[in-house]
């Protein structure tokens, strides 16, 4: 089956992918079902194309230290916010092939005690990220344990400027580094209950950076590579299999150690952990389209030691999603 629609989008999502093939081993990717609303999502079902439009306020409310205990931050303390929009899209190309892309536009605010409040938040483009995925163990018949199984690559592409590109915090809008990935996805439904399991391993790419100090002073940061992965156990229920669908996730998170040299002197970064729980609702508009609300909260376990070295936040999304079947 083909439409017009599709023939268009296809063109621009393999325009996208062309240009993913020229770079280095690209790759990274998100998850279904559960995922989080922040990354881009796979198609798991039998659609032949899913797009969406998200709407998400972050805002950071504690801070995890390095032996696990949590500090909140209270009037007073630094604060931190920021509103997300994005667009994100998934085609299949060739039976259990597809590819997928996310643009993510964002505005932050970052108010320090002592300091004029009256700064307008800075806004600009995020991070892209492109991913293709396989469904390497299909469903052809019904099996009551048997799951979905699908393997990924994908890139994020730095194109926010990063911390390490402006001397204001609030402007960073971006992680600055070139990021390939690989996972996998593993997603079984049960009548009104579905399950996911994914895992992504990230190997953010060393980067050098220079800025220009004033007074004909340029400082250089040379960055090395960086490992992490990204973990999500989700679970839904659709009462009475219906248009309703409530889900939660779990959703823990580690970034590795980086060196840093920074003008000839030499450090490392100190790896962090965040595990995040989240809640979400679906409810399935006429047609084939669906609106989600999600909350997600990192400081949830934060008196348990499972977060580190990590500022914690909170973040409310709202995600409009159409989905065109083969």
């Amino acid at each position: 089956m083909s439409s017009s629609p599709i023939k268009k989008t296809g063109t621009l999502l393999l325009v996208l992918w062309i240009a993913l093939a020229a770079l280095p081993r690209p790759t990274q990717a998100g998850a279904c079902c559960g995922g989080g609303l922040t990354s881009a999502s796979l198609i798991t079902g039998d659609e032949q194309a899913r797009f969406g439009l998200s709407v998400a306020a972050r805002t950071v409310v504690a801070d995890a230290l390095s032996s696990g205990a949590l500090s909140p931050r209270s009037t007073g303390s630094i604060s931190e916010s920021q509103t997300l929009a994005a667009l994100e899209g998934s085609l299949i190309l060739a039976d259990r092939f597809q590819i997928g892309a996310r643009l993510e536009g964002s505005a932050q605010t970052l108010a320090i005690p002592g300091e004029e409040s009256s700064t307008p938040p800075a806004v600009g483009l995020g991070d892209i990220r492109l991913n293709s995925a396989f469904e390497f163990l299909p469903e052809w018949s019904y099996s009551s344990w048997k799951p979905r199984g699908y393997i990924w690559a994908g890139v994020l592409l730095p194109t926010g400027r990063s911390i390490h590109e402006t001397l204001d915090p609030a402007e960073a809008l971006g992680e600055g580094f070139l990021t390939p990935s690989a996972g996998v996805l593993f997603v079984k439904r049960w009548q009104q209950w579905d399950a996911t399991a994914s895992v992504e391993l990230r190997s953010s790419l060393g980067r050098s950076f220079e800025q220009d100090l004033g007074a004909g002073f340029v400082s250089r940061s040379d960055f090395g590579p960086q490992f992490g992965w990204n973990g999500l156990l989700a679970l839904g229920y659709s009462p009475g299999a219906g248009k309703l669908r409530l889900g939660a996730r779990l959703e823990p998170q580690w970034r590795g150690e980086r060196t840093v040299d920074v003008d000839g002197i030499g450090s490392q970064t100190a790896s962090r952990r965040i595990t995040a729980l989240g809640a979400d609702i679906t409810w399935m508009l006429p047609g084939t389209t669906a609106i989600t609300a999600a909350f997600t909260d990192q400081s949830a376990f934060g008196l348990s030691g499972l977060s580190s070295n990590a500022a914690l936040s909170r973040t409310l999304a709202v995600l409009l999603s159409h989905r065109l079947d083969r």
